[in-house]
């Protein structure tokens, strides 16, 4: 697992973007005591969103900063709950950079290594890429602007600063989650999330928006990790959704010359 861990950590900066995480989603908001009636509102629509079977497309413009700049463009096909498509789009030649995800499989290939990476969808496997300690279907959820609202029955309470609305979520007594949405039009504009000792994963910041397919979508979105030192600075163009049923395109086929190297092998 060594060797695989230093052959895969020269391209992290280039698919680094594609990690943040939690839990499959609930689809209602457990029971609190008195809550304004806006604050539910706007989370009910977000958890709504977690229902939305389309296929979001865009090309995607990623910088990358952990002390030294990465820009990269590719082109993005994210279906929830957890599939996801990524091809590079390079200057000039060919894509250098395919990624798929699935529910039973992870793949990314390099073609300019000649390299082929094979392993379970898990948390552990999206680490050799990506330096965020987060699942993949999470990855998806705040990539389409939505919330990551774990399946489980939490306590949570609404708080109004300024011209927001903060919605806090705890497990037991530890907050886990906290969103900022805007108290005009309801749109989600951060998510902090948090481990267990209390310390911020990862602060997500959404700007820039505007409606696709009457669908209101960032166009911008920031991602901070303390813990990594970095700064992933994601802007969206050609943004749209798809019918697609095709989910073999979720599945890249190894290439006859190529033989994979596995991930999982410990």
């Amino acid at each position: 697992m060594a060797s695989v861990k230093n052959r895969l950590i020269k391209f992290i900066p280039g698919i680094f973007f594609l990690l943040f995480g939690c839990a499959p989603v609930a689809t209602s908001l457990p029971k609190g005591t008195d809550y304004d009636l806006s604050a539910r509102d706007t989370l009910e629509k977000f958890i709504k969103a977690h229902h939305i079977k389309d296929t979001f497309k865009a090309i995607a413009r990623i910088e990358i900063n952990d002390g030294k700049k990465y820009p990269i463009k590719v082109a993005m096909m994210l279906k929830r709950p957890s599939l996801m498509r990524i091809e590079s789009i390079p200057f000039f030649g060919p894509p250098d950079l395919f990624l798929s995800m699935n529910n039973d499989t992870l793949k990314v290939f390099l073609p300019g290594k000649n390299e082929f990476y094979l392993g379970r969808p898990s948390r552990e496997n999206f680490g050799l890429f990506f330096p965020v300690n987060l699942s993949p279907a999470d990855a998806l959820s705040i990539m389409m602007g939505i919330p990551p609202i774990p399946d489980v029955k939490l306590r949570w309470k609404e708080s109004v600063e300024g011209e927001k609305l903060r919605a806090d979520f705890f497990s037991d007594d530890q907050k886990v989650l906290t969103l900022s949405m805007d108290r005009n039009n309801g749109r989600l504009k951060e998510i902090v999330i948090l481990a267990s000792d209390g310390k911020i994963l990862h602060t997500v910041y959404y700007d820039d928006y505007c409606m696709v397919e009457n669908i209101d979508l960032p166009q911008q979105i920031t991602i901070l990790s303390p813990g990594k030192n970095s700064t992933i600075i994601v802007r969206y163009s050609d943004m749209e959704f798809s019918k697609e049923g095709d989910n073999a395109l979720f599945d890249l086929p190894i290439p006859v010359d190529v033989r994979a190297i596995i991930m999982d092998r410990k």
